[in-house]
């Protein structure tokens, strides 16, 4: 499948039966999706790896939690720990997105 229509600006409108992804900050990407997926098979990809991080992200905030850690861990671990969770934390906002923008398609 080509391109068939490329928009490029500020305010542009999701289309219908679309996907979104933000590949960095202020750069959202719609993909129209029409039938070219299995939104049941996608939907419970998403869920797996939405709860996937979830789980991670639970054992970084014990981590982070925990003052043994904190105080005993080079600080390079802790403050990659730490840019770890806001990393993983975003992508997790961003599938849930999708997942809701794919059950409104």
């Amino acid at each position: 499948a080509g391109l068939s229509e490329l928009k490029l600006g500020a305010g542009v409108k999701k289309p219908p039966k679309s996907a979104s992804a933000v590949i960095a900050p202020g750069v959202t990407v719609f993909v129209p999706l029409g039938d070219m997926i299995d939104v049941e098979v996608e939907k419970k990809r998403l869920n797996k790896e939405i709860h996937k991080l979830r789980f991670e992200l639970e054992r970084m905030e014990r981590q982070l939690a925990d003052t043994n850690f904190v105080s005993k861990a080079p600080s390079e671990v802790v403050e990659t720990t730490k840019r770890k969770r806001e990393v993983w934390t975003d992508k997790v906002r961003r599938l849930e997105e999708t997942l809701k923008s794919i059950q409104e398609a």
